[in-house]
Order: C-alpha cells, then structure tokens, then sequence
C-alpha cells in the first residue's frame, strides 16, 4: 500500500470497531467461528480494500465511502463463512431465481442495471500500468448518471416525508458499490430512517428508471459501448485520440441539443454557470462572447 493509504487505513480503523460494536449482536454462548477478532479481521479487510480504491476527487470523504463496504464484509462474513450451514453467495442466488444458472456480468450498460456497477471492479486510472480503458471511461459515466439522477428525484416535490437522505444512501451504499456483499442491505437502511423496507425498495426503483432513463440518452455512453465491441479486449481496451475526438464531439452535439431545447431564462443561467466554471479564462471567453455580439452595420457597442 501507498503511505498515504496506509495512513487513511490507521486513521480509520476505529470504523471497524464502532461498526461491530453497534450492529453486530453478541451471540449468548460465543463460538470459534464469531469471534471478535475474526469479524474485526473482516472488516479490516474491507478498509484495506476501500483505501486502495479511494479517490477523494470521486467519492468525498472517506469515512463514507469505506462504512458500507465494512458493513457489507462483515454481514457477508456472519451470512456466508461464520454460520451453521455454509451457504455460498452463488447458490443462494440461483435458488432466488428458481434454480436458474447466475446470469452472467452484465452485457450492456443498459441491461441489468445493478451488474453496471461491477465497473467500479477496474482498477483507478491513475495505477494502471495501460491509463484509463473503456471501462473506467464508462463507469464514470455511470457514476454522473446516478449523481444527475439522485439530483433530479430531490428536486421533485414529495408529499410526505422528503426521501434526499434515504435516496443518497441507496445512491453511495447500493449502486455505486459493485460488489453484492459490500452493499448495504436495504433493511438496514430502512432501520436506519424507521421507514418500511417496502417503501425503500420503491425508492430505490424510482433511482434506478431514472439512472436507466438517464443511460439511454447518453451519446457517450451508447459510443463507449460500439468502441468496446470493436475491441478485442473489449471494455479493458483503450483509447486512442480518436476515439477521445468522437466522444468529445458526441459530448458537444449532447449539449446542443439540450441547450436548444431550454427556454431563454435557463439558456442565460447555463451561459452564467459556465462562464463562472471557466474562470481561469473569463477574460478570453468574455473577449469572445462579445466579438459574437459585434454588428457589422454599426451598431453601438455594448461597453
């Protein structure tokens, strides 16, 4: 491990005992297999794991993004290895699908849904030996589609209790984490809000049509998906300046034609907002801005 996620692992090795303490119960006779130490090495595991994949810039603070992957190994661990009868994750699966052989990782972006998030799997850009492939470029799309999806369903007026909390949950401790067991169960999190788990499950419906909604009209995502069929390694392949030429140009075009469907008050507050994002070259884009406005019939100026 880097030093400073060896430092982040010691600064936060207290999330794995505040997690055990308050949400594992402590079994009347104690056996061998639910041991303390054996649930804390689970845990510990699991930080390990989290602060190899962190990115501050993608997932804000720490804590947050590595308690649900704790709380997802250690329920793992007390559900599949430290039980009576060993039941592996695979064949519970299979026999929730009525004996059906598990479905294999998703083929699409838009197909299943809850298999896009094993793109979290690759490993960051900045440690691959190869730089960003198809699959990092499409996760984070993914990862935009969630947020921008999470951002639409607050915005809208809810009759009873506002569900942005519950919502955001489901967003960073469900869809965003790729591996099963490191998902929080959506009973916790029905706890945790002393709501149903029915009323959860239904929220997290409405994040995933929408996030699926959000995929589908995504010029980007459909151009990583052709790019990765013409590959022979398929998601793992790279990009080349082409192919970031394509994507840039269907980002532009994406943006075109959201732009010309917007009415002039929001098209003012867009141009406002992107101007303030380009603010190590305001004085160039406002240079331009008004070398567009000048009229050649001699008009006056507008300064």
């Amino acid at each position: 491990m880097k030093p400073e996620q060896q430092a982040l692992v010691n600064e936060h090795i207290g999330l794995v005992r505040l997690h055990l303490r308050k949400r594992v119960p402590t079994p009347r006779e104690p056996q061998r297999a639910r041991e303390y130490e054996d649930l804390f090495q689970e845990g510990c595991v699991a930080l390990v794991r989290a602060a190899a994949r962190y990115n501050p810039r993608r997932h804000g603070p720490f804590a947050a993004y590595a308690l649900p992957r704790i709380r997802g190994a250690v329920h793992a661990a007390l559900t599949e290895r430290f039980c009576t009868i060993h039941v592996p994750a695979r064949a519970r699966r299979e026999a929730a699908q009525g004996g059906e052989p598990a479905k294999k990782p998703w083929p699409t972006v838009f197909d299943g849904l809850g298999e896009t998030a094993r793109l979290e799997q690759a490993t960051a850009p900045d440690s691959s030996p190869r730089g960003e492939t198809i699959r990092h470029t499409l996760r984070r799309r993914y990862e935009w589609a969630v947020q921008y999806a999470l951002d639409e369903l607050r915005s809208l007026p809810w009759r009873r209790r506002d569900p942005s909390a519950i919502l955001a949950r489901i967003a960073g401790e469900r869809l965003l984490i790729s591996s099963g067991c490191e998902r929080t169960a959506l009973r916790q999190i029905a706890r945790d809000f002393d709501v149903s788990s029915g009323r959860v499950c239904a929220y997290e419906q409405k994040l995933v049509e929408q996030v699926q909604r959000r995929l589908a009209s995504d010029r980007q995502a459909a151009l990583l998906l052709e790019l990765a069929s013409q590959q022979p390694e398929g998601f793992d392949g790279g990009l080349d300046e082409g192919d970031r030429d394509r994507l840039l140009q269907a980002e532009l075009d994406d943006f075109e034609q959201r732009f010309a469907q917007l009415a002039l008050p929001a098209r003012a507050e867009l141009t406002y907002r992107l101007i303030e994002r380009s603010a190590s070259a305001i004085v160039e884009v406002v240079r331009n801005l008004y070398h567009l406005t000048l009229s050649e019939t001699g008009e006056p100026r507008l300064a």
